[in-house]
């Protein structure tokens, strides 16, 4: 009688190499799904700090609105409304990052998108956002105010 050699797979076999299958490929998933999500939440953190520096920028660089000058001759004074200003290109705040410490250095600015509208009476806005990795582009919350 002869022997017969070969690989043989119980089914207690298979159920465990198709359990450890699922578990590894579940685990694959979660893995990717978490990486993903802690960047996409890293780079609205660091929106929201660029946001904020903007913010603190615009407090001490003001301008005048020219829609509301005011000359009373009565008394010799004007009064106007002032108008914040924000940089033109998020480079010039970047000499702010590293000067003044709005925030951190760590920061690589050239990720997000920044443009600046101005009306025509000197009133100035902007819009700063960021491409998040599912697709979704992330808007600043003072952004347009």
């Amino acid at each position: 009688m002869k022997k017969k050699y070969g690989i043989v797979f119980s089914w207690q076999a298979v159920l465990v190499l198709s359990f450890l299958l699922i578990i590894f490929s579940g685990g694959g998933y979660l893995g990717n799904y978490t990486i993903s999500n802690y960047y996409a939440n890293r780079l609205i953190t660091e929106c929201d700090a660029i946001d904020r520096a903007l913010e603190m920028y615009a407090k001490s660089h003001r301008s005048v609105l020219t829609d509301t000058t005011r000359i009373y001759s009565d008394s010799n004074k004007l009064i106007y409304e002032s108008g914040r200003v924000y940089p033109d290109n998020l480079s010039e705040l970047g000499i702010v990052q590293s000067e003044d410490g709005y925030f951190t250095t760590k920061i690589n600015l050239n990720q997000f998108s920044y443009q600046t509208q101005k009306n025509a009476n000197g009133k100035m806005t902007y819009e700063l956002g960021v491409n998040l990795p599912n697709g979704v582009h992330y808007t600043s919350p003072r952004s347009n105010k």
